[in-house]
């Protein structure tokens, strides 16, 4: 009698552990269902809907991972191949804007302290305002602010040993999360991605890496960049070709009071700026509009050929010209009606460098 009403009893207590988790279970799904049911077809495709704790990051060139220590809380750490070394980053992040949905989920407005280690001569401290979205399940897109102190074991004319830095980032790639339903409802993010839409022509704005400020008070040197770029897009009839035409115009500029050399002092480093025409065949446009993913427009994959242009002023005195082709290969995708992104690589020949000096 002990033993059967002992097993009884263990009979009642597995039944209820499985009762309270699929009431668990249950609840977390109503309340996702809730989440998104008013959540905009934005806020969907940047996938806020879904809680992630642990994300493995690929930027265009480098690898980094993403952890949760708290709620709205990570730490992130990435190493991204540029100028031709490992340059290493680590940051301490606070999702702000994540807690209005209450999701915890690395897609939303952040503030972050973060070090910073260009992989040779160089460090920095800094602080970062910033906005994360995770886009469609694996896609990835990180802009910010940053301000920062920046130590140097190199000086030269327009670099000190310490000096306070200023300027935007951004960041382009996957961001893989792992054992989570990121199935996506196509229907929900069609006024996203415009599975439906002809779009012939674009007007774009590239305003990512526009400005770095650079300041050292030891020193009173000052060095600044502005670098804007504009983009006209245009489709040739109804195919899959296009004409893109970009101009950058780019202004380098230092002061340099206590430099000894009559050569550099207060001169402007470098200014000028770049002309490029290419035509882009989008090769699997149509693939995207049989699979629901794109309408026909300007998002798809591409290979392009052009031609480009390039004038420059160097110290004030003498200048540059070169002339050249370039072929490259990326991919280009709209977001709504305002935001793009463009992501390249390929190569570029010279065709002639010409050095002149003003009349």
């Amino acid at each position: 009698m002990k033993k059967a009403l002992f097993l009884f009893s263990l009979f009642l207590l597995v039944q209820c552990q499985a009762f309270s988790q699929t009431q668990d279970s249950l609840w977390e799904n109503n309340r996702k269902d809730s989440i998104i049911q008013y959540m905009s077809p934005l806020e969907y495709a940047f996938m806020m809907h879904e809680e992630t704790k642990f994300m493995l990051r690929v930027p265009a060139i480098g690898i980094g991972v993403e952890r949760e220590l708290l709620p709205y809380t990570s730490a992130m750490a990435q190493a991204i191949w540029g100028a031709g070394r490992i340059q290493l980053y680590a940051e301490l992040r606070w999702y702000y804007g994540s807690k209005r949905l209450g999701v915890r989920n690395m897609s939303g407005n952040y503030v972050a302290g973060g070090y910073f280690h260009n992989g040779f001569n160089s460090d920095m401290f800094y602080a970062r305002w910033g906005i994360q979205r995770r886009f469609l399940g694996n896609g990835l897109i990180d802009l910010g602010f940053l301000a920062g102190y920046r130590k140097t074991e190199i000086f030269h004319p327009f670099t000190s040993k310490g000096y306070l830095n200023l300027e935007t980032s951004s960041s382009l790639g996957l961001g893989l999360v792992f054992n989570q339903n990121n199935n996506i409802d196509r229907n929900r993010v069609c006024p996203i991605v415009k599975c439906f839409e002809v779009e012939r022509f674009m007007l774009k704005f590239n305003l990512s890496e526009i400005i770095g400020i650079h300041y050292s008070p030891a020193q009173s040197q000052f060095f600044g960049r502005f670098q804007p770029s504009i983009a006209l897009e245009h489709k040739l009839f109804n195919s899959s070709i296009s004409l893109n035409v970009n101009s950058e115009v780019f202004l380098f500029a230092a002061n340099s009071p206590n430099e000894r050399s009559e050569f550099y002092r207060n001169r402007p480093t470098f200014s000028g700026a770049e002309f490029i025409a290419e035509g882009r065949w989008y090769y699997n446009m149509h693939r995207r509009i049989r699979n629901g993913k794109g309408g026909n427009g300007l998002s798809a994959n591409y290979i392009a050929a052009g031609v480009r242009q390039q004038y420059g002023s160097m110290y004030g005195d003498n200048r540059t010209f070169q002339s050249g082709y370039i072929f490259t290969t990326g991919v280009q995708c709209t977001i709504g009606k305002r935001i793009y992104f463009d992501v390249q690589c390929g190569i570029a020949e010279n065709l002639n460098e010409r050095f002149g000096y003003p009349i």
